[in-house]
């Protein structure tokens, strides 16, 4: 082939030089989309991209006083604010699938640790859901058999075995209730280390048997220690919210009324054991009239584990008796000295997100 006619023939310049011109062209077009951000290819991307714009707004030195200084609060900006700052590329040029989406992000002051959550509305192509209003949205709400019952602006699961799974931190737990600002307790599925209630010396009964104080007894340290440990990843720890624990004492055979433990509360806590109440009103039994009724081991979710597991009630009868659940799903009034598995409680932030699950044993929910 003789290259030099080629060179000289003007129609293959021409081709030649319409083909580097294509080239250059489809080059500067791929870098300005990568320069601008492009397109995301899924929702999830996208809130990824808002939470990013907003941790870098939030950088700045005029925005960091805007951030919420005190446990509990919660602040948002939206997507124009960003946009308008130059944080984040406009959102019809960032939506999936040629969406339109509008959108936030909140961030959450949670026992000093900041949550970011991005929330998108894209109609019917999707929107992010909180895990408290998706149960919300897709449980209905009885008053009588198994399910979610609303009681003076809380919604407790109550029955033998309703959908409350929970993948959370690599474990499995179970739903508790959903609380009036839209918080979740959850309670652990698994055994943990069998330890004492409290072993502390007690002048009332002459012995080393325990004082029935959650305040300041030993399972409280044990429970502090596992929050804090391996167990769970700092990203677990911003999605859980401090709460007030019910450590009030009850007796054995007054009628019981859910959350009677509050008369003495414990403020600020991250993780804590189940109120003997909340235990039996989840039982369905009509028979269940005080906590110490065998009946209320019946129709009752948390009545299906086999060992002996704590909760945070002290009973009225002895300062050294705690309730525990023993390994036949009874309640049983116990020295506080003695060992059972401290079966955690953990109240699961607001802002969490819905990701997947319908709440059975075969599909937890899965959140973020």
């Amino acid at each position: 082939m003789d290259f030099r006619k080629l060179l000289e023939n003007k129609m293959f310049m021409i081709l030649m030089g319409t083909i580097v011109g294509i080239i250059v062209i489809i080059i500067i077009i791929v870098v300005i989309v990568s320069m601008s951000g492009g397109s995301v290819s899924s929702f999830s991307a996208l809130e990824e991209r808002l939470v990013s714009a907003a941790k870098e707004y939030y950088q700045e030195e005029g925005n960091a006083s805007k951030l919420p200084q005190q446990v509990g609060q919660s602040v948002e900006v939206s997507t124009d604010t960003l946009t308008e700052e130059g944080y984040l590329k406009e959102m019809e040029k960032l939506s999936p699938k040629g969406s339109s989406c509008s959108g936030r992000v909140v961030v959450k002051n949670g026992n000093g640790n900041l949550l970011y959550q991005a929330f998108v509305d894209c109609g019917e192509d999707y929107q992010t859901e909180r895990l408290s209003s998706h149960i919300l949205s897709n449980e209905d709400r009885v008053t009588s058999g198994e399910g979610l019952y609303e009681v003076n602006g809380k919604y407790v699961y109550r029955g033998e075995d309703p959908d409350n799974y929970i993948t959370f931190a690599k474990q499995t737990y179970r739903i508790v209730q959903v609380n009036a600002d839209k918080s979740i307790d959850i309670i652990a599925t698994s055994d943990r280390k069998r330890v004492v209630w409290d072993d502390r010396y007690n002048q009332e009964v002459g012995k080393s048997d325990g004082i029935n104080d959650y305040s300041v007894s030993r399972v409280r340290d044990t429970l502090m220690e596992y929050i804090n440990s391996e167990a769970f990843q700092d990203t677990d720890r911003l999605l859980l919210e401090p709460f007030v624990v019910c450590a009030g004492k009850v007796a054995s055979d007054a009628p019981y009324t859910l959350d009677q433990e509050c008369s003495s509360p414990v403020m600020g806590q991250m993780i804590a054991l189940l109120p003997v109440t909340s235990y039996a009103y989840a039982s369905i039994d009509s028979l269940c009239r005080t906590v110490y009724d065998g009946n209320c081991q019946n129709y009752n979710y948390l009545s299906s584990y086999d060992s002996n597991w704590w909760t945070v009630t002290g009973n009225t009868a002895g300062s050294n008796l705690v309730y525990q659940i023993s390994s036949g799903a009874y309640v049983d009034s116990v020295r506080a000295s003695m060992k059972a598995s401290p079966r955690e409680v953990i109240r699961i932030s607001s802002q969490a997100v819905y990701v997947s699950g319908d709440g059975s044993s075969a599909s937890p929910y899965v959140i973020k």
